[in-house]
């Protein structure tokens, strides 16, 4: 069986490489990029398992929301049971919530938390987003 294959999406570069080498490490397949664009092109190419996304993919620009744009797309486009993790450092009151409800995000991590610190936690957290969804399939 061929290890999972992971797309991750992050404006800064420190945090896919953190992200990248816990998970490569965990045996799985890790592509990252920092852009939308960028994210279309390997989801053309390449099929991923799971999807981590940073809510904000233009941190100079405080309205950015182009990681919920690029979720919704990827939602439409690859259906609403397509495992998605949201990892971001600007949350406000209400986002997790409705990422959960609305968009259906498997699991929301704010950056500030110290999930990534907890590299067990964060390990378990994205193999069993992986084992639940081919529990569902």
């Amino acid at each position: 069986m061929n290890p999972s294959r992971i797309l991750i999406v992050d404006d800064q570069q420190n945090w896919r490489e953190v992200m990248s080498s816990l998970l490569s490490d965990s045996g799985y397949d890790v592509d990252t990029t920092e852009s939308v664009f960028d994210a279309w092109k390997l989801l053309k190419s390449k099929t991923f398992d799971i999807a981590i996304l940073d809510v904000r993919l233009v941190d100079r620009n405080p309205y950015d929301v182009q990681g919920i744009e690029l979720l919704e797309q990827m939602k439409e486009r690859l259906g609403e049971r397509f495992p998605i993790v949201i990892m971001t450092g600007y949350s406000f009151e209400g986002l997790e919530e409705t990422m959960r409800t609305k968009y259906g995000v498997r699991a929301f991590i704010n950056k500030g938390t110290g999930m990534l610190q907890d590299i067990q936690a964060f390990r378990s957290l994205i193999a069993s987003i992986l084992v639940a969804d081919v529990d569902n399939d």
